[in-house]
């Protein structure tokens, strides 16, 4: 789920692409159709492309291990990222570890420096075919 203000983007059919690539060079993109409904006047401070992120690594082990490290930015510091499997919390990641590239990509946010993030849990599970992990993001204002 992506919630963002889409009033810049202008009523009528969009197309949302998401692409993952895998460090073995494996790449699924999925795509969905969406229609954007003429909207009234934008809302002041609304939210633009002010979230940011990247998963850097992703691994799901058919033991039953799951590890994320990656990094998210967005106008307020992130305050939780919870780890989703299959529809269910299975924790939260830790936070603030030092990412200076990220800090140096975004200069306007302090905060940036520490955007880091890692995950890492066993989940006593065995895990065979497809699964599907999400991380749902927190900060003192806005959920992503």
């Amino acid at each position: 789920m992506l919630l963002s203000d889409i009033g810049r983007l202008g009523a009528g059919p969009k197309t949302v692409t998401v692409r993952a690539l895998a460090r073995t060079g494996i790449l699924r993109e999925q795509h969905a159709t969406v229609s954007v409904p003429k909207l009234g006047r934008a809302r002041r401070g609304a939210m633009d492309d002010n979230f940011h992120h990247h998963c850097d690594e992703i691994v799901l082990t058919t033991a039953g291990g799951v590890v994320i490290k990656g990094w998210a930015v967005c106008p307020s510091p992130v305050a939780t990222i919870e780890v989703l499997l299959d529809g269910e919390t299975i924790g939260e990641a830790d936070l603030g570890v030092e990412r200076a590239d990220v800090g140096n990509l975004f200069p306007s946010l302090p905060h940036a420096r520490q955007s880091g993030f890692t995950f890492a849990r066993q989940t006593g599970t065995a895990f065979r075919d497809e699964h599907l992990i999400a991380l749902q993001l927190n900060d003192s204002q806005i959920r992503f």
